[in-house]
């Protein structure tokens, strides 16, 4: 089952096997070392959610999106996305991205992840999407404010905690954003 979904710029896609290589290149990037999960630059799980979202693009009814972001007029492969616990009605679901290092600063994680808000409240129609950062990544702070998403309420302890889960020695922010404040959002964009 081919799933793919256009924004002005990108189509975000099913991973295809000949993603592989851009895949892990992008995640294997200097600079991206500091603002992604250590786990995330480890060959074996690379190998491990990239098998995944292969086996997910198969699926007929989906619970998860693992995605390529594509480069509309290149088609060129400039990163990857991913909307998880994408059950219908559900509470809470969550997004995230990550871009080759030549992509960033251009406004493709931003025209990604409203997409994927968009995805969730419209398709999926969840009462709330969330996304998770650490404090240090500014450029993704800004996408995650600029897509109209505010902090959760949790103090450190609670962001050190969170750290601990994702198997990080340090804190994790978390922010969401509900269904009405995201109609809100495209409302004032409008006007």
């Amino acid at each position: 089952m081919n799933f793919s979904i256009e924004t002005n710029r990108l189509i975000l896609r099913d991973f295809l096997e000949e993603d592989r290589l851009t895949y892990f290149q992008y995640f294997k990037e200097p600079d991206a070392q500091n603002n992604i999960l250590k786990v995330q630059s480890d060959d074996r799980c690379l190998q491990k959610v990239f098998a995944l979202g292969l086996q997910i693009a198969k699926q007929r009814y989906r619970r998860h999106y693992l995605l390529t972001i594509v480069e509309k007029q290149s088609l060129t492969p400039i990163g990857n996305c991913s909307f998880l616990s994408a059950i219908t009605h559900s509470r809470e679901a969550q997004i995230g991205w990550h871009l080759g290092s030549s992509y960033r600063g251009q406004g493709f994680a931003t025209e990604t992840a409203a997409c994927l808000l968009q995805l969730g409240f419209e398709k999926h129609l969840v009462e709330v999407v969330r996304a998770d950062c650490f404090p240090g990544n500014f450029a993704s702070i800004r996408v995650i404010q600029k897509i109209g998403m505010k902090p959760t309420r949790s103090g450190l302890i609670l962001q050190w905690v969170r750290g601990y889960r994702y198997g990080e020695r340090r804190p994790i922010l978390r922010y969401q954003i509900n269904k009405q404040e995201w109609l809100e959002k495209l409302s004032s964009d409008k006007s």
